[in-house]
């Protein structure tokens, strides 16, 4: 939920004449999901099944994308049913409006210190690409959430950094500083604000837009001067079509946030016998460019977070919610799925144990992960 990443569990349920009775592995599914999912459902009646797959789908591909939960009693597994099926779910997205447009190009064009800051779900390569052109024609910083670094290449002029648990502390000051941030699907959450810090809520005192995939958030924590509903695909598209007036004062102040992003890619003096930020820097010149890096939870991952480079075909992998045990599964399952690429999971030992066994799985079905 935290992710915002649409997620389905089927889960077995007891047999519906035993349920209520505490029967053996019976639990109350509502109780235990209701609070970290979009929907929580039982399907009592194998008729039904079409409808609660699709209405599934739709929940937690809607909006802010989710997990939703059905649960499915013994019984219904074993019946038999001429249920029609159900049309295949197709995502509807909200259109930019043309006051919308007007009023963010007036926003931008009164602003001197401008900074995008892009996170979430939903984005694709192209909105990256557009986004970038964008950016790059009116030399306006871009700065990424936690562990969206891959939305943008990072080796373009225009990048500033990615806030996180290795944020630099030039890029939280700059955010402090700007005059408008330009918030393109991302939350706001704790992680991207410095602890709620380099944003103030609920009034900050830089002017906001915030685009959000969902009505529900946009408000919920900091105030935008403007706020709405949009997809990245259209709202990327909708800022290259703004036909801004250049100003002097963005080309300077972007050189000058990409300039301290790139002394802060070199690893700071160490004096012990493992330098982890000279292995990722070297691996960050080494490896090719079509490499993916999964990433877990922990105090280890600030080394690839922050001393090694993203982008549309250099993949990252990683939680945004702090659950450890995620790397591996997830370097195995971009391994089945990529076989072409080199995929590299980084881990600590607490994540390790947790989901280490999983390398049964990769030796199973033939995946190569690299795991550091």
């Amino acid at each position: 939920k935290q992710d915002s990443t649409p997620m389905i569990l089927l889960i077995g349920q007891v047999s519906q004449k035993m349920i209520n009775r505490e029967a053996f592995q019976e639990i109350d599914y509502q109780s235990m999901f209701g609070k970290i999912a979009k929907w929580v459902v039982q399907i009592e009646t194998t008729e039904r099944i079409p409808e609660y797959i699709s209405k599934a789908f739709r929940i937690s591909c809607s909006g802010r994308p989710g997990p939703v939960v059905l649960a499915l009693p013994e019984n219904i597994l074993t019946e038999r049913t001429d249920a029609m099926d159900v049309p295949k779910f197709s995502k509807i997205n909200s259109p930019l409006g043309k006051n919308e447009s007007v009023k963010i190009k007036e926003m931008i064009q009164k602003s001197i210190k401008p900074l995008i800051i892009v996170g979430g779900s939903g984005w694709k390569r192209k909105s990256g690409l557009l986004l970038t052109k964008f950016a790059q024609e009116y030399h306006i910083p871009v700065s990424t959430s936690f562990r969206r670094q891959d939305i943008i290449d990072n080796t373009e002029s225009i990048f500033a950094g990615s806030f996180g648990t290795s944020v630099s502390p030039t890029l939280i000051k700059r955010t402090q500083e700007a005059d408008l941030l330009i918030v393109l699907g991302a939350r706001l959450g704790e992680m991207t604000t410095a602890g709620f810090t380099t944003v103030s809520a609920p009034k900050p005192k830089q002017r906001i837009i915030h685009i959000y995939q969902d009505f529900d958030e946009i408000g919920s924590v900091f105030y935008p001067e403007l706020g709405f509903v949009c997809s990245m695909a259209k709202m990327a598209k909708a800022l290259l079509n703004l036909s801004l007036e250049k100003k002097l004062s963005w080309s300077s102040w972007c050189k000058e946030l990409n300039g301290e992003y790139l002394e802060d890619l070199k690893p700071p003096q160490f004096k012990g016998k493992l330098d982890l930020g000279l292995i990722f820097q070297y691996l960050n010149k080494e490896l090719q460019e079509n490499v993916i890096i999964s990433l877990d939870a922990g105090n280890h991952t600030g080394w690839p977070q922050r001393f090694f480079q993203y982008s549309s075909t250099r993949r990252q992998l990683g939680s945004t919610c702090g659950s450890m045990g995620y790397s591996i599964p997830a370097a195995i399952a971009a391994s089945l799925e990529f076989p072409e690429k080199l995929v590299i999971g980084c881990v600590g030992d607490g994540g390790f144990i947790m989901s280490g066994l999983e390398l049964m799985t990769a030796i199973q079905h033939n995946a190569r992960p690299m795991i550091i």
